[in-house]
């Protein structure tokens, strides 16, 4: 059994490694967006990357909802830039998909209304859900209510990573080890698309 002293140096250690993490992460960000690399647009990064910093210090102590009595679960900085590669292509995917179905002379627009429930630890878990939905072509999340999910689609193609829960362990995956429950409970509404409609 570790001592209250250790576990208060380990509690330090990673935070100050979430903290250089998160630094660099966002300081990169800068960069590239940014495209130019002299003193003083370097120097506006660095301003820019220690107010979000400080302002996401503060914010981490802060529960989002204490009267639902969720936990307020750290993010695992490190495991961010994975997950926004993988939302990247995803996104990129998706806006290649929209465009088939814009320029099809059909146009096979089939808007589809989905629900599905998911086991995320924390508020902010369920914003970056919603958020990762939303910004990808084709999807967009109109309810959240607890662990419930209300999802618009255009075609139900587009919810391929929801359905198989593929993003919602991703978002999992920055905060816990344990992907139990990522997804269950995956649905299409009654009245709108159903498997058996399309064969």
């Amino acid at each position: 059994m570790l001592d209250n002293q250790t576990k208060v140096r380990n509690k330090y250690h990673y935070r100050i490694r979430n903290i250089i993490l998160q630094a660099i992460t966002l300081f990169l960000i800068w960069l590239i967006f940014s495209g130019k690399y002299d003193a003083m647009h370097v120097s506006f990064g660095v301003i820019a990357v220690t107010l979000v910093i400080l302002m996401n210090y503060r914010l981490s102590k802060v529960n989002l909802f204490p009267e639902r009595g969720e936990p307020n679960v750290p993010i695992k900085i490190y495991r961010l830039p994975a997950y926004i590669l993988w939302l990247v292509k995803e996104i990129f995917l998706a806006n290649l998909q929209v465009a088939y179905l814009v320029i099809h002379p059909k146009m096979p627009i089939k808007p589809t209304l989905l629900t599905f429930r998911t086991k995320l630890p924390s508020a902010s878990a369920k914003v970056i859900l919603g958020n990762s939905i939303t910004i990808t072509p084709g999807t967009l999340t109109i309810d959240i209510e607890h662990n419930k999910f209300l999802v618009h689609c255009l075609i139900p193609k587009s919810a391929g990573s929801l359905e198989s829960g593929d993003m919602q362990s991703r978002i999992m995956r920055l905060f816990q080890d344990d992907l139990k429950d990522s997804v269950y409970e995956f649905k299409y509404l009654k009245g709108e698309y159903t498997k058996e409609e399309n064969g």
